[in-house]
């Protein structure tokens, strides 16, 4: 939020340009990557974050699984040092799960501040993955996602509180299908009031 409107294209260059500079490696400490993965998508890059999270080589997410890790460590450590850990246990790296449920699966709280009890459904289908879900209580109630590849186009699950309020909201270029399709519930819109059903996405 530092940056105004007019100043985000060049920001987002910017920082894409690190990225891709870095060969797509982390190349931040624990401050940086809280915000990294969720700036690159709002430029609309999440596929980008999604390759540096999943690379398997150092340093990345990726290079933790890699190393056997089944929680997340303190630090990237390099394979070298692989066998003298700090804590491997730490919250440090730990909002790689808000990102995940927040942009790939699209479960978004109180977006305009107006309570916790409204919330935007925005996925970003990446086309690394073939499915994505997710589950999150509000006060009102529990709300789950869950988007899957069929053919060319992808089938969005969503439900909500009937008291929810919000907006289910697709990423650039894709559409609702029109009703007298399958699974089609409203016109080739991009945006629609929150709602619980079945929604097929082109």
């Amino acid at each position: 939020g530092v940056f105004d409107d007019s100043e985000k294209i060049a920001a987002s260059k910017v920082l894409v340009d690190l990225v891709e500079e870095a060969d797509g490696h982390l190349d931040c400490g624990m401050i940086g990557l809280r915000v990294v993965f969720h700036a690159l998508s709002d430029c609309g890059r999440g596929d980008l974050a999604y390759r540096m999270i999943t690379r398997p080589d150092f340093p990345s997410y990726g290079c933790f699984i890699a190393q056997g890790c089944t929680t997340l460590p303190e630090d990237f450590t390099p394979p070298e040092d692989a066998d003298n850990p700090n804590s491997l246990d730490h919250h440090f790296f730990g909002d790689i799960v808000s990102w995940f449920i927040q942009r790939v699966v699209g479960i978004r709280p109180n977006p305009r501040g107006m309570g916790p009890d409204d919330l935007d459904v925005a996925p970003d289908f990446l086309r690394a993955l073939s499915f994505a879900k997710a589950e999150y209580t509000a006060p009102s109630g529990k709300v789950r996602v869950h988007w899957k590849r069929e053919g060319s186009g992808v089938r969005l699950s969503v439900e909500a509180p009937e008291n929810a309020t919000g907006w289910i909201v697709l990423p650039d270029g894709y559409r609702f299908k029109k009703p007298e399709e399958p699974y089609g519930k409203v016109h080739n819109t991009s945006m629609q009031k929150l709602q619980s059903g079945e929604f097929f996405i082109e």
